[in-house]
């Protein structure tokens, strides 16, 4: 509590200072979900195995937070006079339940400073940098091209062109996660070949399209989300990566963006189980499709005449991996090529004065809500669907809600139902399925829940 009174009484001299430079802007949202499932848990009042159904629960629930149950975000940043430096900065609370320590904290997953030279045609940032230029922008793809802890030189030789230069020693994600530098500082230092050093190009025609294209090498820059940034620890090697995305700017009204992502180009192919992967491990099992290539797609069209908005995002996800099969009546063992997983998203929205009705519906084969097992529900939000690339796996989400804004405020209720479905490809006599509990009498491969949640956001 002592850190946080003395960072906002920072904050507070120094916007007194320079109150007419200093600008801050930010937001708080938060909410509660009642979920009803038919997962299946143990029974307590009997001492013969089995399994009953869970009982309703009550949750904090953020639908804008990605369901951290809360989150609290401060922006700010303050411009010299002459226009040729500054800083920025974000103070940012979040948590959610079974969180780790370091996203129960407040802590500041930007805090950098920039300086810019020849009439802002070359800009260099460094500290926690969390630049968006070369954002894809579609719904699904988080790329981290302009963030971490390091320095990033902006170059902007023409209006609309944007060339960047990235070198971090810590590879922080501050679009959602807090940082998680909040350890020794020592650790943070990387040696030469474990930066991550990324390649940015943005180019934007005003009222006709935007193209961009980023790099990054494989390194061992990266967290294992609990702030623990030691060479060996489990987290730090992240894939060599290219992203493109192109958009169209021409037709008012219109959103429409495609983006590819390639995964692991560093070894672009099937890695299978025994071989030494790019930072010098042996390649086990279940690793195969985490070092494999990878080649994704999305796309987002959404079009807005009048009060009717109307789109469909949607998401490809293909792997260059195999994975073990056994048939379970001969025994045998054989490899093949792991399954695509297909994200689809349709929505309309349509505006009542200050009444915004919308349903959302979700389709995804070969992937499963983001969280999800047998023994826990998953993260009931817009984009928690992650790929399994195992196509007799579905997830099927209906979301009615209707949102009320009220100025810079609004409140929006809902009903979320999500059925999933999972399947082993050779079930044989005796297989458990995901959903059943290993000493249950019986074979559950599907699941429902219903949420019907209620989630304020406050900005300013």
């Amino acid at each position: 509590m002592k850190k946080i009174l003395f960072c906002l009484l920072l904050l507070a001299v120094f916007s007194g200072v320079y109150a007419q430079d200093l600008k801050f802007d930010g937001y708080l949202n938060s909410g509660a979900g009642l979920v009803f499932t038919d997962r299946q848990i143990s029974d307590p009042y009997s001492t013969t195995p089995g399994a009953r159904k869970a009982r309703p629960y009550f949750t904090a629930f953020g639908v804008d937070s990605e369901q951290w149950g809360y989150r609290f975000r401060l922006n700010g940043s303050y411009t010299n006079k002459d226009a040729n430096a500054g800083v920025k900065f974000r103070l940012q609370a979040q948590s959610q339940n079974g969180a780790t320590a370091v996203n129960r904290a407040i802590t500041f997953p930007t805090a950098q400073g920039w300086v810019s030279f020849l009439d802002s045609v070359i800009t260099v940032n460094g500290g926690i940098i969390n630049d968006g230029t070369w954002e894809t922008g579609d719904v699904y793809l988080n790329d981290d091209m302009g963030e971490g802890l390091g320095l990033l030189t902006k170059i902007t030789p023409i209006k609309g062109l944007d060339f960047g230069l990235g070198a971090y020693a810590i590879s922080s994600l501050g679009g959602g996660d807090n940082n998680a530098l909040a350890r020794s500082i020592v650790s943070n230092f990387a040696e030469f070949d474990d930066v991550k050093y990324t390649v940015n190009l943005a180019y934007t025609m005003p009222d006709v399209f935007r193209a961009k294209i980023s790099w990054r090498n494989k390194n061992r820059a990266g967290t294992d989300g609990s702030g623990n940034t030691t060479r060996t620890a489990p987290g730090r090697d992240e894939s060599s990566r290219l992203f493109l995305s192109a958009g169209v700017l021409a037709v008012k009204g219109l959103t429409a963006v495609v983006a590819a992502d390639f995964d692991n180009i560093q070894s672009f192919s099937t890695v299978k189980t025994g071989d030494v992967n790019a930072w010098g491990g042996t390649v086990a099992a279940g690793g195969r499709i985490n070092n494999s290539g990878k080649l994704n797609f999305h796309e987002a069209l959404g079009y807005k005449v009048s009060d009717l908005s109307v789109g469909f995002n949607a998401s490809q996800f293909i792997s260059f991996a195999e994975r073990d099969v056994t048939n379970n009546i001969t025994g045998i063992t054989t490899q093949e090529k792991v399954d695509a997983s297909l994200f689809f998203n349709p929505w309309v929205s349509y505006s009542l004065g200050n009444l915004v009705p919308r349903l959302d519906l979700v389709y995804m084969v070969g992937g499963q809500i983001n969280g999800s097992s047998a023994t826990a529900e998953g993260k009931y939000y817009r984009r928690g669907y992650d790929p399994n690339y195992t196509r007799e796996t579905w997830v099927l989400g209906i979301r009615p809600s209707v949102k009320f804004n009220l100025g810079s405020c609004f409140l929006e209720l809902g009903d979320l139902v999500s059925v999933e479905k999972q399947e082993n490809k050779f079930y044989g006599v005796n297989v458990v399925s995901p959903f059943s509990l290993p000493n249950s009498d019986t074979r559950k491969d599907s699941r429902v829940t219903n949420t019907l949640y209620a989630d304020l956001k406050w900005s300013f």
